[in-house]
């Protein structure tokens, strides 16, 4: 690693004529919004102002800029390792002023200054290389020469940025001339409200804010705002050899912008080490097995990462609260474990000799570990697509399963059900019966007044047993639960009281029971959401009943898809027509209530006969104690 004292650099020295950088395919994306910007331009004015002040020479440091060197006839090639972003952004508030200069949208008396500028900004030639060269070797089409340019983006951002800095935008502004603001307006304004990318809607920031300034100040300013771009901004350059370990630095040295995340070092940490293969082989790899985590956003691929080393590693890494956990470090430990003696290195040792036995190419531990992450996305992208739902078989797909966690606002399971996928082969049938298994535990235990830190506690045991000992069966797993489920009759019992339950619960309930019931209908093909049913209501109220307790059960309480303030005050007849009118329509529950006459007359019978037909159906959707899996 080279740092001295030629390693700080202001804008135009680092984008001399001796320099082009490359992003590599693995890198993130531009990813820099408003934040970001808003944060670069604060700086930028409050510099403006220090040398207006009369501060000549004063600097601004803007971090560090870690490239891996490359040599090639004439120019230096720099594979850039962190501070993408900024070259990024520098470029793009360079094509801005350019395209400024050129607009023709000023007055007669600075056109001679801003000739001045466009030659000295020319002469700077910080947009493009000075000469072509040829031996650069990116992925291009025919038609894109990319030799010439003085930064070389993803292959996700080439054509938004090629746009950017071939002045496409730049003839936009010069026929708007001189209403170029609205031009950069109408870009900042497509990128707040599209997903228009980045880079262009950096442009549209950035020349807001340089003609909102030019308007407020004088156009004059636009020599100096280039000039303090180009001389007063400065960075450290740490130039990477092959002996340093760019996996390390990263954990010291940051992105002063958007820090990276645990995401984007695994990124770093596998592609960094697949540099020993040959370039096809690197490209190859990531166009089969990461590409598609470019169009991730970063909740996602946060969740997804904790779900993928929590199937390879257990729960038990994630229960110390007062640990503070980074992924990344978790990650490295699974790696880690691809070497030693553990179940783990099986894995990887059955898939090497499984590509022998075919006649492949023996599989590296980078593409091993590249084809695991793949393969777990995959499932993870089924577990979290949901189709609608009309009858309770539209349930037996694995998103709308995953939909029982999120309705119930429960930590979901995913990585459980990963774990089985893909150490145990479980699919089909089988996976939906643990996913059985394991609704028919948690809603059990929930109705007994079970949190669901013990409930998960209990599951989570058990998986990291199955984990260690690279063992699972469903009916060890069914009777480990039963040992801590409550009996059948304090389920019942709390059904008898559900009115004290907690809402969502009895809600989700009652919802599985319509769907049942549809199922068995073969009559209604509206899609339901459990969102729709907005509130439960009893349908008699205490007061209306000698028997108090019979009012708290489950058999009087009624989904409705609207909040109806006075729906206790009405009478009996005038629920029974909003009930299949407004409220409810179409619910099979509410019509059952409609259609039974002695709900005014003999109100507990009523009650006590409906409860017993909701217990009949919770019990066929989820069987009481498990017991035929034990």
């Amino acid at each position: 690693m080279h740092v001295g004292t030629d390693s700080v650099k202001n804008i135009a020295s680092l984008f001399d004529g001796t320099n082009q950088y490359q992003i590599p395919r693995y890198q993130r994306r531009y990813i820099w919004d408003m934040t970001n910007w808003d944060a670069l331009w604060r700086d930028f004015l409050q510099l403006q102002r220090q040398i207006e002040d009369g501060e000549k020479n004063k600097k601004h440091f803007t971090g560090t800029i870690i490239t891996h060197i490359g040599e090639n006839d004439s120019h230096r090639k720099n594979d850039v390792i962190d501070g993408q972003q900024r070259l990024t952004t520098f470029q793009v508030i360079f094509s801005v002023i350019r395209d400024l200069c050129e607009s023709g949208a000023y007055q007669v008396s600075i056109t001679s200054q801003l000739e001045s500028a466009v030659k000295g900004f020319t002469r700077l030639n910080l947009l493009e290389m000075g000469e072509t060269d040829t031996s650069v070797n990116v992925d291009n089409s025919a038609e894109d020469d990319w030799s010439s340019y003085r930064l070389i983006p993803t292959s996700y951002d080439r054509e938004a940025f090629q746009s950017v800095i071939s002045g496409k935008f730049g003839q936009q502004i010069k026929k708007a001339a001189p209403n170029v603001l609205e031009v950069f307006q109408s870009l900042l304004l497509e990128g707040e409200q599209s997903n228009q990318n980045l880079i262009i809607t950096a442009y549209g920031y950035f020349g807001t804010k340089i003609v909102e300034y030019l308007e407020k100040n004088g156009f004059h300013k636009l020599l100096s705002l280039s000039r303090t771009l180009s001389r007063n901004f400065h960075v450290i350059k740490v130039d990477l050899d092959l002996t340093d370990e760019p996996e390390k630095i990263f954990e010291t040295i940051n992105d002063t912008g958007r820090m990276l995340d645990d995401f984007d070092y695994l990124r770093n940490h596998l592609f960094l080490r697949a540099r020993k293969l040959e370039e096809p082989e690197i490209e190859e790899l990531y166009n089969k097995y990461w590409k598609k985590f470019e169009n991730w956003d970063s909740k996602g691929l946060s969740l997804f990462f904790r779900a993928f080393l929590t199937a390879k590693l257990g729960p038990k890494h994630f229960q110390d609260k007062d640990k503070s956990i980074k992924l990344f470090d978790l990650y490295r430990e699974y790696s880690n474990s691809l070497t030693e003696s553990t179940s783990q290195n099986q894995e990887y040792a059955n898939a090497l000799t499984e590509s022998l036995n075919q006649g492949e190419k023996p599989l590296s531990s980078v593409e091993y570990e590249l084809n695991q992450l793949s393969c777990y996305a995959n499932s993870c992208q089924e577990l979290n697509t949901s189709t609608p739902v009309s009858k309770d078989s539209d349930l037996k797909t694995f998103g709308n399963r995953m939909q029982f966690y999120d309705n119930l606002n429960l930590p979901r399971l995913d990585a459980f059900i990963l774990f089985l996928k893909h150490r145990f082969g479980f699919s089909g049938a089988l996976l939906h019966n643990v996913c059985d298994v394991l609704e028919s535990y948690i809603i059990r235990q929930m109705l007994c007044g079970k949190h669901d830190e013990g409930i998960y506690a209990e599951i989570n045991s058990f998986f990291s047993k199955a984990l260690e000992a690279a063992r699972f069966t469903m009916s060890d797993f069914v009777g480990f639960l039963y040992g801590s489920l409550d009996p059948q009759d304090q389920v019942r019992n709390a059904l008898d009281r559900a009115w004290s339950k907690d809402t969502n619960l009895i809600l989700y309930i009652l919802y599985r029971i319509e769907l049942f019931k549809r199922e068995q209908r073969q009559d209604l093909d509206t899609p339901l959401s459990f969102e729709e049913l907005k509130v439960r209501e009893r349908i008699v109220s205490p007061v209306q009943s000698s028997d108090y307790y019979a009012t708290e059960s489950i058999g009087n309480i009624t989904p409705l898809r609207l909040v109806l303030d006075d729906w206790d005050y009405c009478t009996f007849t005038a629920k029974r027509r909003l009930l299949v009118r407004d409220i409810a329509i179409d619910l099979i529950l509410s019509r059952e209530i409609h259609d039974e006459d002695g709900w005014d007359t003999n109100p507990v019978s009523e009650i006590k006969s409906r409860t017993q037909d909701l217990l009949f159906h919770f019990d066929r959707i989820w069987q009481p104690v498990l017991q035929d899996y034990i």
